[in-house]
């Protein structure tokens, strides 16, 4: 498994446009949008964010936690470790990851 995020993100100025072309193309929907709920953790001197990394739960469909290593641009795209598993209870882990300081020595 390939643990490397590659982003590319584009300015679009015209939605509608880029809708109806899928349409000509004959794309479909293959996953309706979902409200996301998003939490990001840091460490209480906040060098993850400083240091360009993610700890981040996500609810979605699934209950997701994602860790994204520090950026770095290759062949003028950023690219960074991405590591992700779908946990069982959004809930509790959100818990957990809260309290995760008493854990660390």
């Amino acid at each position: 498994m390939n643990s490397q995020e590659i982003e590319v993100k584009f300015y679009v100025r015209d939605l509608k446009k880029i809708e109806l072309r899928l349409l000509d193309l004959k794309a479909q929907l293959i996953q309706p949008r979902v409200h996301e709920i998003n939490f990001r953790y840091d460490l209480p001197d906040g060098s993850m964010r400083t240091n360009g990394r993610v700890l981040r739960l996500r609810q979605d469909t699934n209950a997701i936690l994602t860790y994204k290593g520090p950026s770095e641009i290759v062949d003028g795209v950023f690219s960074r470790t991405e590591l992700e598993t779908t946990v069982g209870d959004f809930e509790t882990t959100q818990r957990l990851l809260k309290h995760w300081d008493m854990f660390r020595s």
